[in-house]
């Protein structure tokens, strides 16, 4: 499944997930190019609060920790 969106393009590698305001509106203008599909985030333990609190309002955003 993971090979098929490699070879798709259809994962992305961010470098960080930490975002300067904790605000939805914020997030959905960033991921707004990426929304065609659902999201996946595959965070540290230590996530950024404002990343993981403006994504809980995003219906087709899910963040999960190892």
């Amino acid at each position: 499944m993971l090979s098929a969106k490699l070879f798709e393009d259809r994962i992305v590698l961010i470098e960080s997930e930490e975002i300067e305001y904790m605000k939805t509106r914020y997030l959905n203008e960033i991921l707004k190019p990426f929304m065609t599909d659902k999201l996946t985030f595959l965070t540290p333990f230590d996530a950024d609060p404002n990343f993981t609190k403006a994504c809980s309002n995003l219906k087709n955003v899910s963040i999960k920790n190892p």
